[in-house]
């Protein structure tokens, strides 16, 4: 560190304004009673439109760098003084802002959602979804006095649409229906070849779409179920109109529908599996599907779709089963008939255990790939030499296994939250790591409960960059002695909070009922899991074969949500860890300890204030949602304080 004095840094540049785009529409003066249009002005700067928005209130660097990041090309805003009585109570603002790009409104959308969040007081606001309007939320902001400010946000294709205004209690209402009228007199979408355009959700379309399910499903009843409040979205591209839609009760849930000109929506199906390629690429834009889908049944349920998974799908997806013998599970040839015959996609062939070699694993692995199997490899390990171990494992992946799964169990738990299993797990990952390189497919298996298992280095095993891809509990609930429903919601509650796709491993041992067996896998695809498998292939018995891998319905309701356990002061253990080191990858520098104290409930809070969450000091399901996100760049944190390992242990 130098002792001279830093020279001072250039000013920042100043942001040419945008420009005023006249084809940005906003309300029509004569449309809104007893208010007195002002000249339209355009926005300096992005940041400039949250200035507007969260007057008198400050605006966050992170903000308006994310707002311009979305790809802003122009900004119009007009605001509405009053004259006489007030319909809607006060003067309103308006706003229009064009992006480069569909997506880009979406997500200036989130962005100036999140920002007026962050200030407001806890509990004097509440959020709801509109369901008139595509892609639209109400914010109601009710202070301890004066009256509740209103905000309506919508996204109609490449624009993001705004109104505002100190409206009281009743102006919420008044507000939605100028915003329907501003989106009734939107131009018609373009025409242009490959172009999707986003349509407003209407009344009449939602009910296109209960009526089109209904058919699909034989329902004859007089009022067809419509999709779940705010989860309906629709687009037009090359004339023909796309929708997607959330249905409680049996089924899929989420549902893909289009519409032909002149013909009535018709269901296409689940979205069909990871990147959801039933819907067209550019309806994914518009939609703000480029990252993320619904999940789909597809590759649990209905393994015979053949899209339910994409080609270049990880071996993690679809149906699997564990070979713990190879000679005492069929070989190769027995094998290769019962996974054809039962609808197995992937096989988990033990390769190693410690630093022993199992030379099955060589011998099977090129004829049951070439009998069209995604074949894995998995290796017991154990807390000492974790070196040697982790070469055991590279050798495994380099031979050419489609994926390979680390199995740690009670050797690496002890007494306390971050201990020296947590320190041989890292250095065995990053030995890993430093063979094969950070993209091959490596998956953790072990405990189903992280809350019962509270030593065992599950984050150690996980953390980024060395850790690995998936994560796939161990829920034996027959060996549990507990109904598989409980079994599963627990697994998913815990596991989740560890940010990766969570892919259980069900047992077969002891002669689980094949009904509780297609339970297993519905509830997984409900939980938005893309593979299941089993424990094993030996030891699986004629009756439960079918139950594994054909195709199945699910006859129950489905989970919906990420159930995410809660964590508050008392806990102890590597969920607290983990949490530890979400609040430090955030900007709340904890060390990880392991141990809810009054340290970690003052980080939680100060995280919950700065995304607009009720401030508890508990780590609740809203909360792990914001932590598992990736950091805003404002809040990323330093590199861990933590040394690595000067060299891997000699024993």
């Amino acid at each position: 560190m130098s002792d001279t004095a830093a020279a001072p840094a250039p000013p920042a540049p100043t942001p040419a304004p945008l420009p005023l785009d006249p084809s940005l529409e906003l309300p029509d003066p004569a449309g809104v009673p007893n208010l007195v249009a002002q000249p339209a002005v355009p926005l300096a700067s992005p940041a400039d439109l949250l200035s507007l928005l969260l007057a008198p209130g400050p605006v966050e660097a992170a903000d308006g760098q994310a707002l311009a990041d979305a790809g802003v090309a122009a900004g119009i805003v007009r605001d509405y003084l009053p004259v006489g009585t007030l319909p809607l109570g006060a003067a309103l603002r308006a706003f229009a802002v064009r992006f480069v790009d569909p997506g880009g409104a979406g997500d200036g959308r989130r962005v100036v959602s999140r920002a007026l969040r962050r200030g407001i007081p806890a509990g004097s606001a509440s959020v709801q979804e509109v369901e008139q309007i595509a892609g639209a939320v109400l914010l109601v902001v009710r202070p301890a006095g004066g009256s509740a400010r209103v905000t309506v946000l919508l996204t109609l294709g490449q624009t993001l649409y705004g109104l505002q205004t100190d409206a009281g209690a009743d102006g919420g209402l008044a507000l939605v229906a100028l915003a329907q009228t501003l989106v009734g007199r939107q131009p018609p979408p373009p025409t242009a070849a490959g172009v999707a355009q986003e349509l407003a959700v209407t009344a009449s379309l939602r009910d296109g779409l209960a009526r089109a399910r209904a058919r699909a499903v034989g329902d004859r009843g007089l009022q067809p179920a419509l999709p779940a409040a705010g989860t309906t979205q629709a687009a037009l591209l090359d004339g023909v109109s796309w929708a997607i839609g959330t249905f409680a009760g049996p089924g899929p849930g989420a549902l893909v529908f289009r519409q032909r000109p002149g013909a009535e929506w018709v269901v296409l199906g689940d979205p069909g599996g990871p990147g959801c390629p039933r819907i067209p690429a550019a309806v994914r834009a518009v939609w703000g599907l480029g990252r993320s889908c619904p999940a789909s049944l597809g590759p649990v349920v209905r393994p015979d779709e053949p899209d339910a998974l994409a080609p270049d799908a990880s071996a993690f997806g679809g149906i699997g089963m564990w070979i713990w013998e190879v000679d005492r599970s069929g070989g190769v040839a027995g094998i290769l008939a019962r996974a054809a015959r039962e609808g197995i996609r992937t096989v988990y062939v033990k390769a190693g255990d410690g630093r022993r070699v199992w030379p099955q694993f060589a011998r099977a692995l090129g004829p049951l790939k070439q009998g069209g199997l995604q074949v894995c490899g998995w290796q017991y390990v154990y807390r000492s030499r974790p070196l040697p171990q982790a070469r055991v494992a590279a050798a495994a992946i380099r031979a050419g296994a489609d994926c390979f799964v680390v199995d740690a169990e009670a050797e690496f738990e002890g007494t306390r939250p971050a201990g020296a299993g947590h320190v041989a797990a890292r250095r065995y990952m990053r030995a890993l790591r430093g063979i094969v390189g950070r993209q091959a497919p490596i998956g953790l298996t072990s405990f189903a409960y992280p809350d019962r298992h509270r030593t065992f280095p599950y984050s150690a095993f996980l953390a980024p960059p060395w850790g690995a891809d998936v994560l796939m509990p161990q829920v034996y609930w027959g060996a549990f002695r507990a109904p598989v429903q409980t079994a599963m919601a627990r697994a998913f509650a815990w596991n989740d909070l560890y940010g990766v796709p969570v892919l259980p491993i069900g047992g077969t041992y002891e002669g689980e009922r094949p009904a509780d067996l297609l339970a297993f896998r519905c509830i997984a695809a409900g939980y938005g899991s893309q593979g299941v498998s089993y424990w094993s292939w030996q030891h699986t018995r004629a009756f439960q074969w079918p139950a594994l891998g054909r195709p199945t319905a699910c006859l129950e309701a489905l989970p919906t949500v990420r159930p995410y356990a809660t964590l508050r002061a008392g806990h102890r253990g590597d969920p607290v860890v983990w949490l530890q080191m979400r609040l430090r990858a955030w900007g709340r520098p904890l060390p990880p300890s392991g141990v809810f104290g009054p340290a970690t409930r003052a980080a939680v809070a100060a995280f919950q204030a700065a995304q607009g969450l009720p401030v508890s000091g508990r780590a609740d399901p809203p909360t792990w949602s914001a932590l598992l996100e990736p950091p805003e760049p404002a809040a990323a944190a330093p590199p861990a304080a933590a040394p690595a390992p000067a060299s891997a242990p000699a024993g």
